[in-house]
């Protein structure tokens, strides 16, 4: 396994549900963040479609940075 693959799932959080199996979510900061925008939306702070753009824009930015940091992690393995 890659390094950058390690620290990623190191940084994750893993439920062990007796129906559904292993069930993996983001780093805490990352579910809290996801968290606090529903929230802000079910009481009416923000509107559903400023929340569903938050969300996926987060989702966005984890993706890409994700990618940046397996491919360091190939870059530095292979030099």
């Amino acid at each position: 396994m890659l390094a950058a693959e390690q620290a990623v799932r190191r940084n994750s959080l893993y439920l062990r549900i007796p129906v559904l199996g292993e069930l993996t979510l983001p780093a805490p900061e990352q579910v809290a963040f996801i968290g606090g925008v529903a929230v802000l939306a079910v009481i009416g702070v923000l509107e559903w479609p400023v929340a569903a753009l938050l969300g996926i824009g987060h989702g966005v930015a984890t993706h890409a940075h994700r990618k940046m940091v397996r491919a360091l992690g190939e870059a530095l393995e292979a030099g």
